[in-house]
């Protein structure tokens, strides 16, 4: 089921919101002034690279990049690990140099447990954003998000941007999902949002999803049914009017918002 709104070139739930003032919008604590990407020298991994650089110029922030190798040679051959941690420096050399033609990029080589170390480079070197793919090199099939991806949106405490493995890289995302419950706590990452579509042209997609109340009587009275019915549509009511107000507030600051209600 589904809110009726009128029609979208690409989708009939989509709704460009004509509501009037917003109340309550809350801004976010800072913006994003640092982003880590992790590299492990795959073609998966260099796929972030694009879309990271792209979030960097929308809000003039940093670009780091970190490459984790296992830790020293220890009883493996020497040469064998000279030989990687060579060719792993000039990998991220290399990518940082491509990023480089509008502001400094920083690149850092360490070792160690991957997840930990690129959680521990976040930390010290104060991102606000960690921008990789979801798979990398280490990563079998069958899974949609890797292991090291995994341990990252789990131990980051910071803002992760999860791209997914492609041939390759993206770049420009036409359309921004927003999924939101109509608090205010969900709103603040709104305000994020503004400088990086405005940058790439994307259209952002306000999205909520009304519940309908489940039935505990295996064969539910008239006057249950219209009490579910009820509910229902006073919560896709409430969640019109809401959604409404945080897509004028996006209108005016100069975007083409649209919403999507369903239940």
């Amino acid at each position: 089921m589904s809110a009726t709104f009128p029609a979208h070139p690409d989708s009939h739930n989509l709704q460009p919101s004509r509501r009037p003032g917003p109340r309550g919008f809350r801004e976010p604590a800072a913006p994003v002034r640092r982003v880590l990407v992790p590299l492990d020298g795959s073609v998966a991994a260099d796929g972030a690279l694009p879309l990271s650089d792209e979030v960097a110029r929308a809000f003039g922030a940093e670009v780091a990049l970190v490459r984790v190798l296992p830790p020293g040679p220890g009883a493996r051959n020497p040469l064998s690990w000279e030989i990687l941690r060579s060719g792993a420096q000039q990998h991220i050399a290399r990518a940082a140099a491509d990023l480089g033609d509008w502001s400094g990029v920083e690149a850092e080589l360490v070792e160690g447990e991957p997840a930990q170390e690129v959680v521990d480079c976040a930390r010290r070197r104060g991102a606000d954003l960690i921008a990789l793919t979801a798979r990398g090199e280490g990563d079998g099939a069958g899974r949609s998000v890797g292991r090291t991806a995994h341990h990252i949106l789990q131990q980051a405490g910071v803002s992760v941007l999860l791209l997914p493995k492609a041939a390759a890289p993206r770049r420009s995302p036409r359309r921004i999902l927003v999924p939101l419950d109509c608090s205010l706590r969900a709103e603040c990452v709104l305000p994020v949002l503004i400088p990086l579509a405005r940058a790439t042209g994307a259209h952002i997609i306000l999205a909520h999803a009304v519940t309908v109340p489940t039935m505990v009587t295996a064969e539910p009275s008239a006057e249950d049914e219209n009490l579910v019915a009820r509910r229902v549509s006073r919560d896709l009511i409430a969640a019109a009017d809401r959604l409404g107000e945080v897509a004028c507030r996006l209108r005016a600051a100069g975007l083409r918002p649209w919403t999507v209600i369903q239940t």
